[in-house]
């Protein structure tokens, strides 16, 4: 049975029940399943097709001849085969979907929910958003366990989506969904770009490696929105615009930028800044601090005006906009002290963050951070070193340590810390670093809880546990009030 007449014959078989479901682990296929042979970073699934078949799959898709006769269908990668037939299992919902897709190191959480809800302000309308914090049918909230789902999961939430009512889906596309094929076959109406950095590099290695599998995107998306002060920005224009792509660039610093932004005033809780389009100038006032989020604002603006609406009713939507949770979020605030959380888990974000904080400080900037288990080792000192360049005091602890021994993850982020002079404490675990924090505070002390943003959980080499620090910061004061 070739591949395309699967695909063809996929709604027909499921109606009829001779097709039950799409599985890529041998473990969890029943009787009836497809089973998709996915090579992964640590197993192949080609190893498990047999199992598959054991266990009730009625053939595989694989990449290579297992001598399986008609129980297998060869295709030249099955990742992209998995994502169609995903997609033809939920009857195609993304074909009759506008959507847009936001990719980058930082700041893609803050731009898909601001685009998410201009656009929900400007059309009146249910906006389906797919991201880090949580996926959202309208005002409906599902918990989201990958930044970018599986073909499979991802697909049912367009699904669900559609049969909402949603028009318009925002989604965070992750290096690992593109590298992975997860969207492949989906066109997107927009494509955004906000920046690169070090971050990754267990999984792709290099940065050339991330920065092409970021690039894929632009090879899915009709329009794009490109941050060009970024020099993988500037890579990604150029090139686009060779291809006769439909782009905007937006620049801070490029008076022949699409999206020129100037006269910036940064504030405590917001910035203020003019765009200027189409020789067009148009005051935004957005409710978040520092110039990073000025990007981020000025990226969602031109993905939304790219979309066809006008450039001031957009920036009416964008001056409507609240902050994002765990983005430069002041939890507490009193007379003595700000306690700020935010999700800065890479060398940039750590920098933007503790330097926006420095520009309105009245008194020591306190700084809480780890750095996570199993993830790039490489980052870990250049976190610790920029964290002693720009705080006055570092607390370091354990940011979801997983598998990984903790006492390793505080040394190599230690060695960043003896760089300078600035004193420190180390404390391996995160809810006694937070209270030392809170009973060791001065007067004008702004603390900043850097790392876990929005979660809401540990993850411990044992178990997940509940931990929410806007919670634990709560609770602190109030017992004390």
């Amino acid at each position: 049975m070739e591949f395309a007449t699967v695909l063809t014959q996929l709604q027909q078989l499921k109606k009829a029940g001779e097709i039950c479901g799409i599985k890529v682990f041998e473990k969890n296929v029943k009787e009836k399943d497809i089973f998709v042979c996915i090579k992964g970073t640590n197993h192949d699934g080609h190893d498990y097709a047999k199992a598959a078949l054991k266990n009730g799959a009625v053939f595989v898709i694989t990449e290579k001849d297992l001598g399986l006769t008609e129980r297998q269908i060869l295709v030249e990668d099955t990742k992209q085969a998995y994502a169609l037939l995903c997609a033809q299992w939920f009857k195609n919902p993304a074909k009759s979907l506008k959507l847009v897709a936001v990719t980058g190191t930082n700041g893609k959480t803050t731009v898909t929910n601001l685009i998410k809800r201009m656009l929900e302000s400007l059309t009146k309308k249910p906006v389906g958003l797919i991201g880090t914090i949580y996926n959202e049918i309208g005002s409906i909230k599902i918990p989201a366990k990958y930044t970018t789902p599986e073909p499979f999961e991802l697909n049912s939430i367009l699904a669900a989506m559609k049969n909402f009512g949603c028009e318009y889906i925002v989604l965070e596309a992750s290096s690992h969904a593109l590298e992975q094929q997860r969207l492949f076959g989906m066109t997107f109406e927009v494509g955004a770009f906000t920046n690169l950095t070090q971050d990754h590099l267990d999984f792709h290695k290099t940065m050339e490696n991330y920065f092409k599998a970021k690039k894929r995107l632009f090879k899915m998306s009709t329009q794009a929105v490109v941050n060009i002060d970024d020099p993988f920005g500037t890579r990604i224009y150029t090139e686009e615009r060779l291809k006769e792509r439909n782009i905007f660039s937006v620049s801070c610093k490029n008076a022949e930028a699409d999206i020129f932004v100037k006269d910036i005033d940064l504030f405590e809780t917001r910035s203020e800044f003019k765009i200027i389009f189409n020789n067009t100038s148009h005051f935004c006032c957005f409710n978040m601090p520092g110039e990073f989020s000025v990007y981020n604002a000025a990226v969602a603006w031109g993905a939304a005006v790219k979309l066809g609406f006008e450039p001031k009713q957009v920036t009416e939507a964008l001056k409507a906009c609240e902050n994002i949770a765990g983005r430069s979020e002041i939890i507490y605030k009193d007379s003595d002290v700000v306690v700020m959380r935010d999700y800065a888990h890479s060398p940039d974000s750590l920098e933007n963050i503790l330097k926006t904080i420095k520009a309105f400080k009245k008194g020591r900037l306190v700084l809480l951070f780890g750095c996570a288990g199993e993830r790039d080792r490489t980052k870990r000192a250049e976190m610790g070193k920029i964290a002693a360049e720009l705080a006055d005091f570092v607390v370091l602890t354990s940011d979801n340590p997983r598998e990984e021994p903790e006492e390793q993850i505080l040394l190599d982020a230690e060695k960043g810390l003896e760089v300078c002079n600035t004193p420190y404490r180390v404390f391996s675990d995160r809810m006694e670093a937070i209270n030392w924090v809170l009973q060791n505070r001065k007067q004008k002390d702004i603390i900043l809880l850097a790392g876990k943003g929005h979660e809401n959980y540990q993850v411990l080499r044992e178990c997940t546990v509940l931990f929410d620090e806007r919670k634990i910061v709560l609770d602190f004061f109030n017992k004390r009030i």
